[in-house]
């Protein structure tokens, strides 16, 4: 590892690089773990974890907006860490 310091701007982008997919993909993913821990759960009538995939509907654009904006989070903290001649 280099001791050369982060820059801030890049550290905080990465967060929300990585933030994006949680956001997006975070109720299917405890929808299948509510499922395979819960017993007889076959649909959305007997089990109310695999309601949560409808949420995805809601979550996933939200999780696009912000992988965007950690994007351009990115792009701007690449562009200010260049050398200026």
């Amino acid at each position: 590892m280099t001791k050369e310091p982060v820059n801030p701007k890049k550290r905080a982008a990465t967060v929300v690089l990585w933030l994006a997919p949680i956001v997006a993909f975070g109720p299917a993913i405890l929808a299948g773990i509510g499922a395979s821990t819960t017993p007889g759960c076959t649909n959305e009538g007997n089990c109310a974890a695999l309601v949560l995939p409808w949420l995805t509907l809601l979550t996933m654009p939200l999780g696009v907006g912000i992988l965007i904006v950690g994007m351009i989070m990115y792009i701007v903290a690449k562009r200010d860490d260049e050398p200026k001649e």
